[in-house]
């Protein structure tokens, strides 16, 4: 699971992982996820992505 911080980093980490056959399931809160989702490309599909609002 992210929470905050940089949906860059998160998507080298994310895409690092499943092109090396890892099969986890990835889970954002507040993250960023429009970023990482276009910078993940097709391989953001399976994602979840939460918005926490106060």
């Amino acid at each position: 699971m992210f929470n905050h911080g940089s949906a860059a980093l998160y998507t080298k980490l994310v895409s690092g992982a499943l092109r090396a056959g890892l099969q986890s399931h990835f889970v954002g809160v507040n993250s960023g996820s429009a970023q990482i989702a276009r910078g993940l490309g097709p391989l953001a599909q399976g994602m979840v992505f939460a918005q926490v609002v106060p």
